[in-house]
């Protein structure tokens, strides 16, 4: 067991200097289950769920060191 971000159930995928997501597949391993998302944007923060026929933009909130 960790704290502090020192495991997140999260992915971080850069993508270059794309210009569209078209197409992304996801594939779940222990289900075996395959997804498939089209148009995704791009610099956008999306969650997916293995049981979900769409992707969900999440919002961004920023944070202030002040």
């Amino acid at each position: 067991m960790s704290s502090f971000g020192g495991s997140p159930r999260t992915q971080e995928i850069g993508f270059e200097d794309a210009t569209a997501i078209r197409v992304l597949w996801l594939y779940w391993p222990v289900s075996r289950t395959r997804q498939l998302f089209r148009d995704v944007p791009l610099d956008t923060l999306v969650s997916v769920s293995e049981d979900a026929d769409q992707w969900e933009g999440l919002e961004l909130h920023p944070i202030s060191f002040e």
